[in-house]
């Protein structure tokens, strides 16, 4: 069974990477990646060097910062009543 790591990062800096039993497989822009290189726990999210086909190095990156989670609306709803009243309270107040 080998590891195959794309070469190019993907635009979050990530590489893609498959395993195959198919120990002969050569795909253009993949490059093998031997079980004896260690894989940083960053991994996919590495900076790679490639000599014929093969990875030489492997350096650990920073993963992407996942992303916000989107608000549902109904929060959104509760969030913007709850700065209504917030408001209301304060022309009661006089402020």
């Amino acid at each position: 069974m080998i590891r195959l790591i794309e070469i190019e990062p993907l635009e979050n800096g990530g590489h893609r990477n498959q395993t195959s039993s198919n120990d002969n497989l050569c795909i253009d822009g993949w490059a093998v990646l031997s079980p004896e290189i260690e894989l940083p726990d960053s991994f996919p999210f590495v900076e790679i060097m490639v000599e014929g086909g093969v990875v030489t190095s492997i350096i650990g990156g920073v993963a992407p910062a996942p992303p916000a989670p989107e608000i549902s609306n109904t929060e959104l709803m509760l969030e913007m009543l709850a700065d209504h009243e917030e408001r209301l309270c304060l022309i009661e107040l006089g402020v």
